[in-house]
């Protein structure tokens, strides 16, 4: 009888120490996982900011390169008035033709600038029209030499080598203060998607977290139920 009772009691303790492990190894795991899961939801979360933040701040460049565009041909045109008010000698035109000189080359990098800048942040949608932008910027400067020397029959003539150009910046000064007024509206916009998004993974990865915490400890509280039923039974 004994015997019979202490195999029973054994069997019991043997029984109860299975459910215990599986128990532990249930909450192990479950200590795994969550900590995996955040682990990745840090990770994923880090990256899409560094995504983010890489894509805007490349836009922003370009804007910023475009905004410099800007200056440099609103100064090319200053030193192309310079010349016509202020280059009566020699002397002092040539200073005025070489810092319109100096200005227009700096237009034709920046702009050159704003174009790889695109293309390596993946916006070639941007690169006819700054090649355009490039090419009506190379054919001005054509006109304003050509309205210097030749319009004026080689003498010095600023009011006829004026009326040959009025008005011709216009265009291509709109086209360079429409780019850069896009390219501030594409980086606003970019930021606020991106943001979004990661506001929406965000709230995704969170709600995984929970459902797997919340999974396990019902896993975890069957078991222990079951094994307290188990233990009353054999009561």
């Amino acid at each position: 009888m004994n015997a019979t009772t202490n195999n029973n009691n054994a069997a019991e303790r043997a029984l109860l120490r299975k459910s215990l492990m599986q128990v532990a190894s249930v909450m192990l795991l479950t200590l795994l996982s969550v900590t995996l899961l955040a682990l990745f939801s840090v990770w994923s979360l880090q990256q899409a900011y560094q995504r983010n933040t890489r894509e805007v701040a490349e836009l922003v460049s370009a804007l910023d390169t475009s905004r410099q565009a800007q200056v440099h041909f609103k100064r090319q045109v200053q030193e192309w008035k310079n010349i016509l008010l202020r280059g009566d000698f020699p002397v002092a035109r040539a200073r005025y033709f070489n810092a319109f000189e100096s200005a227009e080359g700096d237009v034709d990098a920046a702009l050159t600038q704003v174009d790889e800048i695109l293309i390596a942040a993946g916006e070639r949608r941007y690169h006819d029209r700054l090649m355009q932008m490039q090419q009506d910027h190379l054919v001005l400067g054509e006109k304003y030499r050509s309205a210097l020397l030749d319009v004026s029959g080689g003498f010095w003539a600023p009011f006829e080598s004026d009326l040959a150009v009025r008005g011709i910046d216009r265009p291509l000064n709109k086209a360079i203060d429409g780019l850069a007024a896009e390219l501030l509206s594409e980086s606003q916009t970019r930021s606020k998607v991106l943001n979004e998004a990661i506001a929406v993974r965000y709230q995704a990865l969170r709600y995984a977290l929970w459902t797997t915490m919340l999974v396990s400890l019902l896993l975890v509280g069957g078991m222990l139920w079951r094994i307290m039923v188990q233990s009353k039974a054999t009561a």
